[in-house]
Order: structure tokens, then C-alpha cells, then sequence
């Protein structure tokens, strides 16, 4: 389009030229017919100037002559005409007065249009600068103003008629700056060369401070002499005060960066430039000025160097999320870390601000979470392989002693069958101490209850048998202290990590045999237990945070620093506490003090044998789902008394419903669809009478609601695999308190 449009104007201006042409020779002609005939050939030809300058403005010297050559001949036709005889016409000064006219008319057309060129170039050249977003002002050679464009107007609030022939100087540099703005001025029309751009702060008409960047460069004329200066200006008051802003800005940020816990340093071409003191202590600087120019992958894990560099080179452009990435102190020590990365400028440049957070404290905790999910998972897993193993464990339990029974003493039976049952029977017997042990770990039972802590340490001691006869024996020193108020699963989770802490000391001692020392006794109505090893003991300055979470002395994988601290966590809920010494060379001693409680309640376990009356006959109901207990029962019993069996709560309510006559009702806890519960509460509902004949028995699946059925009730609960002599004692109770 604008293409068009300029060859369009490019027409118009060659039909104008030509009609002005055509004008001057109309012109010519028309006046050389009325005036020539009464001048002189010579002199008539002198009025040959008009076209001739008329076609050199517009067509130069060449046109003229190429004009003279059209306008010759015409003025010898036209002084023909006028009655000139045609030898005066042809004669030397006629042609020579032609030949100067062309001449004349060419050169003066010529410098005229170069004048009239100049002044259109001259025009354009103005009107462009005055549409220039820059302000441009032009200085004379004694820096007064010759000129100003529109833009420059804006910029300091004068008119260019109140700037011309002034000073800048004087006009809009302030005082303070009015030394060297004019030595710059000087110098650069003294040496001829531009100068570098210069910010400096000045003032508008109206008195308002203006940040305005300066080029300056020289003019010069057609023979190279300077001539005056260029002065190019543009307002950057609102670039320096974002860049002061952004000072600020920085300023604020590295403040707040220094307060911060986390890791944060700033990175410029792969070096740190600032660090906070967090950063420095950490990564084992004793100053953070130190860290000034170190680089930056020197404290990356170096298997992840390779991954950090993209990392860098993303944040200097955008931030970059966080990564969790292996970081290295000045020792070689490695901590996990999440990382993540912003670009920030630092001192007049852009640079990358990494802020790293130290996440081993988490990786631990987690460690530990997922250590305590899978102590729930035993506690779970602990309950039910208590239920499903203890079944079966009963009727061999029962079924061993009633086979020893029947062949022990007889004559011609082998005295090695007896040995060998009675060994089974021993090893039926080991296999339900260690049940009974898992089973404290079973998180369904959280009721705080009255605790036997000597047992609870045997029991802790017996998980760890295998250990023990291989590492350290061990001594025993108990004080037949009373009942300790508190829950069973968590006093053994104290005692079994303090013993396990002993066992793991002495194998890193690595001294053969060692030993383990347990005591217990009753001191100012607190039951006191002390834990001692012959293991290496702990260092002087670690004795203090053997109880910090997280704190740990031993290699890397085999502790999570957290165990302890728990037992101290554990101790505390118990209204108590724990502590540790460990003299030099005597390994540790650690003492837990627990509150006892007399008269409190125990927890449901095997009722104390009580003086059993002999009776004959006894009449017994049997009620679980696994009838191969039941028939065990029975067979134990043998004939003097009579058993009943049922294999659910329906059968048994049934069976009570149309015969209520029982010496004793046996009744497991958990039978499939129905429980014990259901017979318990049918009974205390429509037979009281039979309630205190009532006893319950267990696997060792033991809910919530059971453990409330039994807290409630008084009931007594016998614990599976258990004696015959049991269930005859219970009998005899039942018979005569009926």
C-alpha cells in the first residue's frame, strides 16, 4: 500500500515538473514575440534564462542543455519571424549568447534546485526528529541550543523558542551537576569523539526530579570540522526506580533469607556468591564469608552432580520445583535434602537462589512410622496367630498330658514313650510362653491395668533368647516388687528396646561373652528397674542426647535414633521415668522408675489356683467352635465326670433354654457368626442362677468389647492352652458356690 502510494506521488511531482517546463517556455515564447523585436539578437536570447533555469532546477545541467538545444532553434525561428535577417541570426554573437545562456540558465537551475533539495531534505530531517520518541537536541560549538525536537519539549517542560540560544547548564542541570554535565560537553566537542552514555538526575520546568540518560556525539560539516553536538535524551526515571525497587526488593529478600532456618545460598556462574549463616553452619563453614566463591557442586552428592547442572541453568530463566537431591558438608558428611531454585538478582546482576531444606530428621521419621506400622502389624498379626495357634495348642496341650496320663507307670510300656511325650509337652509349653509374649503386642489391648513388671521382663527376655545365649548372659535380681499401674504391651516395647540396646553393645564390643544385669525393688512406693550391660558405654559427650529424637550412636541402617526416645515417651505416660549413666568403662546402667499400684485392678490373665473341693461326677458344658478342644476336655476329664459339647452360641442358648443342671459352662470368646459374648449375656439375663458357673476361654483375639465383657462382669477368663486341674478346680468353685 505504501509502495503504491509512493509511486503515485512520484507521478504527480513528474506531471508538476512538466507543466512548469511547458509553462516557461509558453512564457518565453509569447514575451520574445512582443519584446524581441526591438532588442538585439544577443540580448534577446538572454530571455532564454527563464526556461533554461526553470529546467535545470528540475533536471539539472544536462536538461539546460538539452533544453538550449530545443530553445536554439526556436529562437531563430522566432527572430526569422520577427524580420531579423537570417545571417544576423546565424552570426558568432548570436551563438555565442545562446551558448552562455544554456550555460547560465543550466548552472543557475542546477544550484537552485540543490537548494531547493537541501531545504526539502532539510525539512524531512526536522519533521522527522521532531516525531522522534527520543529527545534530540543539537548544541552550537558554545553548547548553547540550536535546536530541540517535540520529545526533548516533553522531557524537562520548556517550549524550544525558551530553550533556544541557552545553555542546558543553566536550564535543567541541577546545581550539583553542573560541573561535570559541562565538562563532559567540553570534552566531547574538544576531542571530536561520542561519549558513553550518562545518567544523571535533573529537574523539569516545574521543578520535578527527571533520571534522564544522555548520548552524546558531534556534528560535523562538509569538511569534517565539528561543527556542534548531538545530544540524544531519554527519561529512565521509572527503569531506575524499578532498579532501586528492585534493590529494595533484594535488600528485603536476603533479610528475610538470612532468618530462615533453611538452606539458602545464591549461585552465579556455577560459584556461590552469598550464603546465610544457616547455609554455612551446616555445610561446616565457621564463617559464611568462607563459602564466598566456592562452587557449587563440590557440595553435591556426587552420583547427582550431573543433575543439578540442568537444574541451575532451568532456575536462572524460571523457578524450579523442589527435587530432593544428596548434599555434602566440608567433612564428607551426606545429608538428603529438598532443593528447589528461583532466579534473583544480587547486586546489579541476576543470579539463582537455591533454598534447600534439610529432610534427614524427616527420612527418619518416616523410617520410624513405618517401623511402628509394622510393630502394629505384628500386634495384629500377634493376636490373631495367638487365636489360631493356641487352638490347636490346647488340644495337644490337653492331649499330651491325658496320653502321659494313661501311659506313665503302666507296666510294658517303654520308658522312652514317656520321655518323649513329656518332651513334647515341654516344647507345647515353650511354644506357649512365646505366644504369650507376642501377644503384648497386640495394640487392641491399651487399658492401663495393674502389671507384673518382673514378668513383663521375662517375657522380654524370652523374645530375645536367641540373641542372649549366643551374646551375654544374664542376671537376675528381682525384688518381688507389687503391680506396676500401666499397660502391658507398652512397658514391654521399654524394656525390650533397652535390652536390645544392651545386646547390640555388647556385639559391636565385640569381647566375647558379655552380660546383661536386670534388678528390680521397691523404693519410696516407686517399683524401680535397672538395666545394666557390659558393652563399651556411652561417650561423655553424647550421654546427653541418647533421649533426643533422631539421636544415634550406631552405623548407619541399624537405628533410627527414635527408640528411646519412645521408652523416655512410654515412661512419661506412666507417671514415670527413665535415665541413664554409664561410668567409664562399665558400660551403661539404665534405671526406669514406675509408680506401683496396690489394690488395683490385674489384667485378665489365669486366676491363682484356689483349694479345690473333690467332687465326683461333675457335670460340665463345653461350648467352641473347634471340636477338637472340646473332645480334648472331655477325654481329660475322663468318666467320673460327664461333658456336653456345642459348637456354637445358638447351640448352647438351645441347650440351656430346656436344661440348665451344670456343674460349670465352658465358653470360648470368639465362634464364628456368634460369640461368647451372646451366651454370657443370655445367662446373666435368663438364668442368673447359672452365671457364677459361667467361665470363659480364649485364643487370644481379644477385642475392645471383650475386654470391657470381662472388666464389667468379674468373670473368670482361662487362657488357652491351660491345665485340666483348671477346669476341675472352676468346677468345684462353680458346684459348691451354686
Amino acid at each position: 500500500m505504501e509502495a503504491q502510494e509512493d509511486v503515485l506521488r512520484g507521478q504527480g511531482l513528474q506531471r508538476r515538473r512538466w507543466a512548469v517546463v511547458v509553462g516557461a517556455l509558453a512564457f518565453y515564447a509569447v514575451f520574445h514575440l512582443l519584446v524581441a523585436p526591438f532588442l538585439a539578437p544577443g540580448g534577446a536570447a538572454i530571455f532564454g534564462l527563464v526556461p533554461l533555469i526553470v529546467v535545470g532546477r528540475f533536471f539539472g545541467v544536462r536538461g539546460a542543455i538539452a533544453a538550449g538545444l530545443v530553445v536554439f532553434p526556436l529562437d531563430a525561428l522566432l527572430l526569422w519571424l520577427s524580420g531579423f535577417d537570417v545571417g544576423i541570426i546565424l552570426s558568432g554573437e548570436s551563438i555565442l549568447g545562446h551558448a552562455l545562456t544554456v550555460i547560465a540558465g543550466g548552472s543557475l537551475g542546477y544550484a537552485g534546485g540543490l537548494q531547493l533539495q537541501l531545504s526539502s531534505t532539510q525539512a524531512r530531517v526536522r519533521q522527522t526528529l521532531d516525531f522522534s520518541p527520543m529527545g534530540i537536541a543539537l548544541l552550537d560549538l558554545q553548547g548553547r541550543y540550536a535546536y530541540v525536537n517535540q520529545a526533548y519539549e516533553r522531557i524537562y517542560g520548556w517550549k524550544a523558542k525558551d530553550l533556544i540560544g541557552r545553555s542546558p547548564v543553566d536550564m535543567v542541570v541541577p546545581l550539583p551537576e553542573r560541573v561535570p554535565v559541562g565538562r563532559v560537553l567540553d570534552e566531547v566537542i574538544r576531542t571530536g569523539t561520542s561519549s558513553p552514555p550518562k545518567d544523571w538526575e535533573q529537574r523539569t520546568r516545574t521543578g520535578t526530579r527527571v533520571v534522564v540518560r544522555h548520548h552524546f556525539d558531534v556534528q560535523r560539516d562538509v569538511d569534517g570540522e565539528v561543527s556542534g553536538l548531538l545530544v540524544a535524551s531519554e527519561d529512565v526515571t521509572g527503569e531506575r526506580d524499578l532498579i532501586h525497587e528492585q534493590g529494595r526488593t533484594s535488600r528485603t529478600v536476603l533479610r528475610v533469607a538470612e532468618g530462615l532456618p533453611d538452606l539458602v545460598v545464591i549461585v552465579r556462574d556455577g560459584r556461590m556468591v552469598w550464603a546465610n549463616e544457616a547455609f554455612a553452619s551446616t555445610m561446616g563453614f565457621s564463617s559464611r564469608e568462607l563459602v564466598i566463591g566456592e562452587s557449587a557442586l563440590l557440595y553435591i552428592a556426587e552420583d547427582e552432580r550431573e543433575e543439578l547442572l540442568p537444574l541451575l541453568e532451568l532456575a536462572a530463566e524460571a523457578p524450579v520445583a523442589s527435587k530432593e537431591i544428596g548434599l555434602l558438608t566440608r567433612e564428607g558428611r551426606e545429608f538428603r535434602a529438598e532443593v528447589a531454585a528461583v532466579p534473583a538478582e544480587f547486586e546489579g546482576e541476576w543470579a539463582v537462589m537455591v533454598i534447600a531444606r534439610d529432610i534427614s530428621d524427616r527420612h527418619a521419621l518416616e523410617d520410624q512410622v513405618r517401623q511402628l506400622d509394622r510393630m502394629a502389624c505384628l500386634g495384629t498379626l500377634a493376636a490373631g496367630v495367638a487365636h489360631e495357634i493356641n487352638n490347636p495348642l490346647a488340644y495337644i496341650h490337653l492331649n499330651l498330658h491325658y496320653a502321659i496320663d494313661q501311659v506313665d507307670g503302666v507296666p510294658g510300656v517303654d520308658a522312652a514313650v514317656v520321655k518323649g511325650l513329656r518332651d513334647a509337652l515341654d516344647g507345647a509349653n515353650r511354644v506357649r510362653a512365646i505366644i504369650t509374649e507376642l501377644r503384648t503386642f497386640s495394640h487392641v489391648d491399651t487399658e492401663m491395668v495393674a502389671v507384673d513388671v518382673e514378668a513383663v521382663i521375662d517375657g522380654a527376655l524370652r523374645i530375645v533368647e536367641h540373641e542372649l545365649r549366643h551374646n551375654a548372659r544374664v542376671v537376675r535380681d528381682y525384688g518381688n516388687v507389687p503391680p506396676v499401674f500401666g499397660n502391658q504391651g507398652r512397658l514391654s516395647q521399654v524394656f525390650l528396646n533397652v535390652i536390645t540396646n544392651a545386646l547390640h553393645a555388647i556385639e559391636e564390643q565385640g569381647a566375647g561373652l558379655g552380660e546383661i544385669r536386670v534388678r528390680t525393688e521397691l523404693t519410696c512406693g516407686k517399683v524401680v528397674v535397672e538395666i545394666g550391660d557390659s558393652g563399651p558405654g556411652i561417650p561423655p559427650e553424647s550421654i546427653g542426647q541418647v533421649f533426643d529424637p533422631f539421636f544415634t550412636t550406631k552405623p548407619t541402617g541399624r537405628g533410627t535414633g527414635l527408640g528411646l526416645a519412645v521408652c523416655r515417651n512410654i515412661a512419661e505416660e506412666h507417671d514415670g521415668t527413665i535415665e541413664v549413666v554409664s561410668p567409664p568403662g562399665q558400660g551403661a546402667l539404665f534405671t526406669v522408675r514406675l509408680s506401683a499400684a496396690p489394690g488395683a485392678v490385674r489384667s485378665p490373665k489365669q486366676v491363682a489356683p484356689m483349694p479345690v473341693v473333690k467332687r465326683e461326677g461333675l457335670r460340665l458344658l463345653i461350648v467352641d467352635d473347634d471340636i477338637r478342644i472340646a473332645r480334648a476336655i472331655r477325654r481329660s476329664l475322663g468318666t467320673p465326670h460327664a461333658a456336653e459339647i456345642v459348637c456354637s452360641a445358638t447351640a448352647a442358648i438351645e441347650l440351656l433354654d430346656r436344661d440348665d443342671e451344670f456343674d460349670l459352662v465352658l465358653c470360648d470368646l470368639v465362634m464364628g457368626e456368634t460369640s461368647g459374648a451372646d451366651v454370657h449375656d443370655w445367662i446373666a439375663r435368663e438364668r442368673p442362677k447359672l452365671f457364677p458357673k459361667l467361665v470363659l476361654m480364649s485364643g487370644g483375639a481379644f477385642t475392645t468389647e471383650t475386654h470391657d465383657l470381662i472388666a464389667r462382669t468379674g468373670r473368670p477368663l482361662l487362657r488357652k492352652p491351660f491345665e485340666l486341674s483348671q477346669v476341675i478346680e472352676f468346677a468345684s468353685q462353680g458346684a459348691t458356690h451354686a
